[in-house]
């Protein structure tokens, strides 16, 4: 299919958006269609993404990045056009080049003793100042507590999965549950990097994700009756 828009920001002009595109080797200069494919979503296992081309662009790994990333203010990150990809789910390059993918601001899991939570940051515990945290009803990998996701992140990645799923022809199904399931690999639609892998927390039970669909599927119809139903084929 021939998508519509260049930029979300044709959609949406009052998002809150950055196009801060990562060097040449940081991401695959490669036209690949997502039509039928997947949207991922991760988190970051810190406090902000502002910092993230850099990271990706310092850590000597190649074309390892998401092509979005949501800040916990509900700013938009962009860091390579739509026609590129770049590996990130750790499900190979055949998964890769037919997901859009992005990474959230959040400090994921948490740990509570001596009456304070913690955090880990750069493989060390960190005391979590931000509020109360997110108690799931059981624990998951090892932990019970998370770090929550403001509504503005929330509605931001929302209003980007609407747009995602209807400029690329991406199914408009959503896998709800976070743990990982070997057949999620085979579904297309909207999924959670924790359904492709063991070894994945994220975004984790704190993430919204009945609310979150909600929004989104909402945001796909406003874009429908307002620039038509998507033609695939």
């Amino acid at each position: 299919m021939t998508r519509k828009f260049k930029r979300i920001t044709e959609c949406y002009t009052d998002l809150k958006y950055v196009f801060d595109p990562l060097p040449a080797g940081e991401y695959i200069v490669q036209k690949t269609s997502k039509q039928g494919g997947n949207f991922v979503l991760h988190c970051t296992q810190s406090s902000s993404v502002k910092y993230l081309r850099q990271v990706w662009q310092n850590d000597r790994q190649g074309a390892i990045a998401t092509m979005f990333a949501a800040d916990k203010d509900g700013t938009l990150y962009q860091f390579f056009e739509e026609d590129y990809w770049a590996y990130a789910s750790a499900m190979g390059a055949g998964y890769d080049k037919q997901a859009i993918q992005c990474e959230m601001a959040n400090k994921a899991f948490l740990k509570y003793t001596g009456g304070r939570y913690y955090w880990m940051a750069g493989g060390k515990w960190v005391i979590y100042d931000d509020g109360m945290p997110f108690k799931s009803a059981q624990p998951w990998q090892g932990y019970q507590f998370w770090d929550p996701y403001p509504p503005e992140q929330v509605e931001t990645v929302a209003k980007l999965t609407a747009y995602i799923l209807y400029n690329h022809g991406i199914p408009l199904e959503f896998h709800a549950d976070y743990r990982y399931e070997r057949a999620v690999a085979q579904k297309k639609g909207v999924v959670q990097h924790s359904n492709l892998s063991l070894q994945r927390c994220d975004p984790g039970p704190a993430f919204p994700f009945a609310e979150y669909e909600k929004k989104a599927r909402a945001y796909f119809l406003e874009l429908c009756n307002k620039h038509g139903f998507p033609i695939y084929g």
